[in-house]
């Protein structure tokens, strides 16, 4: 679970993600059109009025490729999660968002990678256990959804 969404926290559920449909915490502002999500699964972003359009067409269109940007707005919030640079969130506009969803998937070694860091990012230090909640961190692997980390652990 992103770690900003916990049951503590001043994000209460009022809406649905519009990349991985759980429920969310978003909140827009009308003078500048911008949108916040804070998902368990997704991360924090923002996006303009015009890319949550595309998104809302996405989803009408099938929505099969929505996992990747599900991953790259995690990756993103990971990276920026305890430091207060909001330059770390940035405002995605329709063209980037374009940009991830033509970007090709990245290789199983880089996946590993990735869920190597996120993990030593959870532990305090080496040796330490810490778990993989799969119903919310499927999105480090850039996985499509959590069945394919379960049946990706299941066959391993």
């Amino acid at each position: 679970m992103y770690r900003e969404r916990t049951p503590d926290t001043s994000f209460p559920n009022n809406s649905t993600c519009p990349l991985c449909d759980s429920p969310s915490y978003s909140e827009s502002e009308p003078r500048t059109g911008v949108l916040l999500f804070v998902c368990s699964a997704c991360g924090k972003f923002l996006f303009t009025e015009e890319a949550n359009d595309l998104l809302i067409y996405l989803k009408r269109d099938g929505g099969i490729d929505r996992y990747k940007l599900s991953h790259a707005m995690r990756r993103a919030a990971e990276r920026a999660f305890g430091k207060r640079d909001n330059s770390l969130f940035p405002c995605y506009s329709s063209d980037d968002l374009q940009k991830i969803l033509d970007s090709p998937d990245a290789p199983v070694q880089e996946k590993l990678n990735l869920l190597l860091s996120f993990l030593g990012s959870l532990s305090e230090y080496p040796g330490q256990c810490t778990e993989f909640d799969s119903s919310n961190d499927y999105t480090v692997l850039g996985s499509v959804d959590v069945h394919r980390v379960r049946s990706t652990a299941a066959a391993r």
